[in-house]
């Protein structure tokens, strides 16, 4: 994205001529240029900078090898010629300690490959010999070492992504040493304070590479909305027994959305990372609208959001209501489901046990994703579709049963990647129940 490069210096600028110094930028308004060899210096970029609609600016021109101090949501990249851009983290990134910045420490972006400072979302490899002096407490997605290295100054909170998302943030005790070989020279794994029930472990692969995880009991979450982002993965939108907790719910956790916290417009608005997010159990006291976000990897493939519900007990009725979004349910729920527009709700088979009623809204999607589903109450207003995919070896001569409703109410409409290749078929039982099949188009 190009940002025009008009130099603008506000108030929100604190500068210092003298020495090294700290300058804040607090609003970003297209472009900053400070004058004169910014080495030494750290620019503190403050969690305003960047309006929640950018996703990045070009907006710092800072000559020579200055530091850059970011919320863990932020990153900096060099655009050459002095110029940096701030960028929104949504996608994670892969560091290797270098030690090229001369100066061992954690947020110089001249000691990563690539130049930049690690962030929560992000991978780091610690592949050579090394003291890093951390500064402060530090937080990435995943650690791996490869070498001898001495953590000072500071403990990193690291989220093993490897896994079923069972992992947790772990604090590498200050001083410690962690390495390939050295693992009983002085490593640790130590739960920080307020982590009880935490378990430290170091792993190591069929490489010889150590690698920290940290496992964790189920915990129940509250949603609170402090962060005033709505996101999922921001930490102070959720409580933990009256704090904040150390990660965002994974598939073991139970999460509660409370009537009254910070609903707008009489709901409230959630967005889910890119991918799929699993919890044990949802509890919805308000309604909910989910907002989807994608990504994009390397191969340009995108990545939609998707949320994967366990369980709904706890609920009177449930809302599938949502921007971009899958909502899925692993369970046979005995209470009433209604999926609103802009929803896809995929429905798991889950043994022989019916759902008790499905409604699905216009301009909504029903995916059964095992078949046959089998509900007592199948809903389906103009304008709704059911989405099937096929099998790749589908024996044309035999029908799919794909949905079994003991009421059907409204006209089925079935959608599929090719449908010139299928056709629909409502059987009507004996017994008065319906079985929604599709067939191979002679």
């Amino acid at each position: 994205m190009f940002v025009a490069r008009i130099v603008v210096l506000t108030a929100a600028l604190a500068l210092s001529c003298a020495g090294a110094a700290d300058i804040v930028a607090k609003k970003c308004c297209e472009a900053l240029v400070l004058k004169g060899d910014q080495t030494g210096n750290t620019i503190r970029v403050s969690p305003g900078y960047l309006p929640a609609r950018w996703r990045e600016a070009t907006s710092i021109c800072a000559k020579g090898r200055p530091k850059f101090d970011c919320p863990s949501e932020f990153g900096v990249r060099s655009d050459g010629d002095g110029w940096w851009t701030v960028f929104r983290r949504d996608v994670a990134r892969f560091y290797a300690w270098t030690g090229g910045g001369g100066d061992a420490k954690w947020e110089t972006c001249a000691n990563w490959k690539p130049h930049g400072v690690p962030g929560r979302l992000d991978t780091v490899k610690l592949c050579k010999d090394a003291k890093i002096d951390l500064g402060r407490d530090r937080m990435v997605s995943n650690i791996v070492f490869t070498a001898k290295v001495i953590l000072a100054n500071g403990a990193v909170h690291v989220q093993n992504t490897i896994g079923r998302g069972a992992e947790a943030k772990l604090g590498v005790r200050a001083g410690s040493c962690l390495g390939k070989i050295k693992a009983m020279d002085g490593a640790v794994v130590q739960p920080l304070r307020g982590m009880a029930g935490y378990k430290g472990v170091l792993e190591t692969d069929a490489d010889g590479v150590v690698r920290v995880a940290l496992t964790r009991p189920s915990a129940s979450y509250t949603w609170t909305g402090s962060a005033g982002d709505g996101r999922w993965t921001s930490l102070r939108n959720w409580t933990v027994g009256g704090r904040i907790p150390m990660e965002p719910p994974c598939e073991c956790d139970q999460v509660v959305f409370d009537a009254a916290a910070g609903a707008k417009r009489g709901f409230l608005s959630v967005v889910l990372p890119p991918g799929q997010t699993v919890v044990s159990n949802l509890v919805a006291k308000t309604h909910v609208r989910w907002k989807g976000t994608k990504d994009e990897d390397v191969l340009s493939k995108g990545a939609s959001s998707s949320l994967d519900i366990c369980d709904l007990s706890g609920n009177r009725s449930f809302s599938a209501d949502g921007d971009g979004v899958t909502i899925s349910l692993r369970t046979s729920a005995n209470i009433p489901v209604v999926a609103l527009k802009g929803t896809v709700l995929a429905l798991s088979r889950h043994g022989h046990r019916p759902y008790k009623s499905i409604t699905v809204m216009p301009g909504a999607q029903l995916m059964p994703y095992d078949w046959p589903v089998e509900v007592e109450k199948l809903v389906l207003k103009n304008g709704s579709t059911i989405l099937f995919w096929p099998p790749r070896h589908f024996n044309k001569w035999r029908p799919l049963w794909v949905v079994h409703a003991r009421h059907l109410e409204g006209d089925v409409r079935m959608e599929t990647d090719d449908m010139s290749h299928w056709r629909q078929n409502i059987e009507n039982w004996s017994d008065g129940s319906f079985m929604i099949t599709i067939n191979w188009r002679d």
